[in-house]
């Protein structure tokens, strides 16, 4: 028998309308449905040597060419039932919506996704593994298994069921099977809540149901799919791959813009080595005219922003502008990482940014752990695809459910975690090696800024001797980056030969140089040691660490020495930030295998202190602040 199923609960759990994988698209749902469908798809590319091909076009059919978009509606009313038997006023307003698309209309729009040059779905159909089974009925799992491939966490399956306002989706899929002929394949799917069944008293529902054969849920195979979904697909390709169907769908034709320029933004860089092509309602963007598309995009971003995510569009268009005008490109490997291909634009008004990608060539982040803040380097932009398989893998299993950003916690395996970190960690000093290869700033680069001196001071040409006061010259010397010290060799401190922030600029203008203030004393010193700061909070006068010094443990780069003057006595929490040109990152400790982000500590005002601290990663290419805050207010 086919149709609508929604199996029974067994009186186990009740499922509510509010999806936290659904959810997690719908804020910007028109960018997460593009990224999610587009990326599923590069995922199963078939001929390598071809790109995998895309179609977003809108459809309509007749509702009663096919009786699923009706027999929908006893699910929807009792779905709305259970919604106001809970008193959940705005799930009610949504079945009432849903309702009145199915009952009023005699047409359903459709927007439709077909992929081409690619597998398909394939996998067993009556099994609890595969690719058929992540996709029509698993639940945060996934079987994808290419280093490449974009979705770790199972959730991106359910992106396109936001723009239905039926929350349903219909799958239609042509692949070549275990005896090598072509298969057809249609099943639909419908997450909703738990409800009465339709057709058994007392039987609570689950929450999601599907379209197809009841037995078993199963989908309909060959003969048995229906016409409209081949028709739809047959009307773009024939080839293997699957078509996406949202029927009674919220997109409209005014959002073409807005997906045109989401698909840019996110897949320039696939799209412009010939991985990928997309078609938007009969639109072709390839290899040939991406740049051209992509100017138009960026001159309608001001006014075309409907349902997409703009701060991240507009990031991403900083990178496309670094990979067609860089200063410096190339290919890079990395031990361990495998290759990767960069690209480097140097001017004055960028903000120091590296954007990633993985082999997709789909842009993840602009803000990767530790390639944040980068000091004594000229303003720059970076895009680095990491094209290898291993390095790709790395960066997979750090990436987030929305595939935004890398973060090293989602790994729960400490070994694991251990040898990720150690991975990235090369990674990144390569990637602030390029930076500093081509955009480090000279420090004994001059400008004579006439213009200047008037901020600091009247100008006086006359010449003095060092001993005498006097106004400053008609020329400002402006140093452009932070002044260094060398250490001299053979001097008692350990870092003999490196170089030292702290040791006071030394000034005047053609007058001979006095040597700046001295650092204290780190020798002499008191050893205090930290502990878990708890639940305990500091209610007192909040200061920042005077004359604070930092040593690095070149044999354990996330130990580090603090040296610093107490500007108080009593209980306190000290907490570290790493400083960049225009934010500072909270520092955080490791304290008997926890993760902190601050320490008790006690103090005595105006001690000389030296505190041992391990921070979760290294910070030895910083600028450090320590924060000191008393755990009682003061009377």
């Amino acid at each position: 028998m086919i149709g609508w199923s929604f199996p029974s609960n067994n009186g186990g759990t009740i499922d509510g309308f509010n999806n936290g994988a659904i959810d997690t698209f719908a804020g910007k749902r028109l960018s997460s449905v593009v990224r999610e469908i587009i990326q599923n798809s590069l995922d199963v590319q078939k001929d390598e040597s071809e790109p995998v091909r895309l179609s977003f076009n809108l459809a309509e059919i007749n509702k009663s060419d096919f009786k699923g978009f009706q027999e929908i509606e006893p699910h929807l009313k009792n779905s709305y039932e259970m919604a106001k038997s809970q008193s959940q006023s705005h799930i009610t307003d949504y079945f009432k919506t849903a309702l009145d698309a199915v009952q009023n209309n005699s047409k359903v729009q459709i927007l439709c996704v077909h992929d081409y040059n690619t597998t398909g779905i394939t996998g067993e159909i009556d099994q609890a593994y595969g690719p058929y089974a992540a996709l029509i009925k698993g639940t945060g799992m996934s079987q994808k298994t290419s280093a490449g491939s974009l979705g770790s966490f199972g959730h991106g399956s359910k992106a396109p069921f936001s723009y239905s306002k039926i929350r349903s989706v219909f799958y239609y899929t042509k692949i070549i099977n275990k005896n090598d002929k072509i298969e057809e394949r249609f099943q639909g799917k419908s997450i909703l809540q738990s409800h009465k069944c339709p057709y058994e008293k007392d039987v609570n529902t689950q929450g999601t149901g599907f379209y197809g054969f009841k037995d078993k849920l199963r989908p309909l195979i060959d003969a048995d799919i229906p016409s409209w979904p081949k028709k739809l697909r047959e009307d773009i390709t024939h080839d293997t791959g699957t078509s996406i169907y949202i029927p009674f769908t919220q997109f409209s034709t005014d959002l073409y813009p807005e997906t045109r320029i989401t698909v840019i933004a996110n897949f320039f860089f696939a799209i412009r080595t010939g991985a990928l092509e997309v078609t938007i309602n009969d639109k072709l963007i390839n290899k040939e005219n991406v740049e051209e598309w992509y100017y138009e995009c960026k001159s309608l971003i001001a006014t075309e922003q409907d349902e997409i995510d703009v701060t991240h569009i507009q990031n991403c268009f900083k990178s496309i502008e670094t990979v067609i005008v860089p200063d410096f490109s190339g290919t890079l490997e990395i031990r361990g990482f495998g290759e990767i291909q960069w690209f480097l634009r140097i001017e004055d008004e960028l903000e120091k940014k590296v954007g990633i990608a993985r082999s997709s060539g789909m842009l993840i982040t602009r803000k990767a752990p530790r390639l944040e803040v980068f000091r004594n380097v000229k303003s720059f932009d970076m895009f680095v695809c990491v094209t290898d398989e291993d390095g790709s893998k790395t960066l997979k299993r750090l990436e987030n459910p929305t595939h935004d950003n890398f973060e090293f916690d989602r790994i729960t395996s400490e070994i694991e975690r251990s040898e990720i970190k150690s991975k990235y960690n090369r990674f990144q000093r390569e990637i602030r090696d390029l930076i500093n290869s081509h955009a480090a700033i000279e420090t004994d680069t001059e400008e004579n800024v006439s213009s200047l001196s008037g901020l600091f001071g009247d100008v006086s040409d006359e010449e003095k001797s060092s001993t005498e006061h006097f106004e400053r010259g008609s020329k400002l010397l402006v140093l452009d980056g932070a002044f260094r010290k060398k250490i001299k060799q053979g001097s008692d401190n350990k870092n003999q030969g490196s170089e030292q922030f702290g040791s006071g600029f030394q000034g005047g203008n053609k007058i001979k140089r006095k040597r700046g203030g001295a650092n204290p004393d780190i020798e002499g010193t008191k050893v205090i040691t930290g502990s878990d700061a708890g639940n305990k909070i500091a209610m007192g006068a909040k200061f920042k660490a005077r004359n604070l010094r930092v040593r690095h443990n070149s044999a354990q780069e996330n130990n580090a020495i603090l040296y610093f003057d107490s500007p108080v006595s009593g209980q306190c929490h000290i907490s570290v930030s790493m400083v960049g040109e225009n934010s500072s990152l909270p520092a955080k400790f490791i304290f008997e295998n926890k993760t902190l982000s601050k320490m008790l500590v006690s103090l005595t005002k105006g001690q000389r202190s030296k505190l041992d601290v391990t921070f979760t990663e290294a910070v030895d290419y910083l600028a450090i602040e320590a924060d000191i805050t008393t755990v009682e207010a003061e009377e």
